[in-house]
């Protein structure tokens, strides 16, 4: 056989190797560009994943690198709801809660950041580099919170309190943010969620003084919403009392001249108050506005 033959042949046989190196996605699938979920893209073999932890466990506290491996551009979508299971099983999974979008040439790799919260609050915070497979979507209550987080933007903090209300069956209570405003709408919709009304107060809690526990369960505060009706420029007294009926925290409210809404919140702190049931009372001279009852 003649060289420059022998040549044609040889090349022909390496063109046919590298292409049979890819896996073929169905065309029709990319045409419009609509974005492949990484489930389907994993299930058909199109797509490698692999996951690493940026260190922390809310916001974007994953990295993702994606692998194409057909001969087809891709655009991918890592999806909300998906979980992403933590090689090492005392560290936390993690809950990813916005969808990520993006293209991915044939035969590359591309490297995403992941926008999610741990979901197992027992467990530890993950470290930078720990490993991550790209596990399996949730259903039920949980993928219903994360496709709504991956809509509605509310302060990170409350998200991750919304995240282990579902997945550890917290109170919702205890999805508490400085400014109440900002979380009504998720405080509403984790309630509905878990089949309870929205509590009338919420809890802040203590930072745990290891570096690896997320959630420490004790109590630092309570914000608690008092029905202040037609109370203008007066002055109300806040009073928690333990089950004995005796008066353990005192807080005031001034209401000005001119209140932008009825409901007033207080701020009181309980760090150092034992794990129990309370009341709380709130009087004008004369009348009483508030006595509710409260788990510490």
């Amino acid at each position: 056989m003649k060289p420059k033959v022998l040549a044609l042949l040889i090349g022909f046989v390496i063109i046919l190797l590298v292409s049979a190196s890819f896996r073929t996605a169905p065309s029709p699938l990319f045409s419009n560009r609509m974005p492949v979920p990484l489930e389907t893209a994993l299930a058909e073999g199109w797509v490698n994943a692999d996951f690493l932890s940026n260190g922390g466990h809310k916001g974007n506290c994953i990295s993702g690198n994606i692998t194409n491996l057909t001969d087809t551009k891709m655009k991918i979508a890592i999806e909300p709801g998906r979980r992403l299971v933590s090689f090492d099983e005392g560290k936390q999974d993690i809950l990813v809660v916005k969808q990520q979008a993006f293209f991915v040439d044939r035969g590359t790799e591309k490297e995403v950041d992941v926008f999610g919260f741990c979901c197992q609050a027992s467990n530890s915070s993950p470290r930078a580099a720990d490993q991550y497979e790209a596990g399996h979507m949730t259903n039920g209550s949980l993928l219903s919170l994360a496709q709504y987080l991956s809509t509605n933007q509310y302060p990170v903090g409350a998200m991750q309190k919304a995240v282990w209300a579902l997945s550890d069956d917290k109170s919702v209570a205890s999805i508490h943010h400085a400014n109440k405003d900002s979380i009504r709408g998720l405080l509403q919709y984790v309630a509905d969620l878990k089949g309870v009304e929205v509590p009338w107060y919420t809890m802040e809690y203590t930072e745990d003084i290891h570096p690896d526990s997320l959630f420490s369960g004790r109590p630092k505060s309570i914000m608690a919403s008092i029905n202040c009706t037609n109370l203008e420029s007066q002055k109300v007294h806040v009073v928690l009392y333990n089950k004995y009926g005796v008066s353990v925290k005192r807080a005031w409210i001034i209401i000005p001249p001119s209140p932008t809404s009825n409901e007033q919140e207080v701020a009181i702190d309980v760090e150092d108050l034992p794990r129990d049931k309370y009341y709380l009372k709130a009087f004008v001279p004369g009348r009483k506005l508030h006595d509710k009852t409260i788990n510490i």
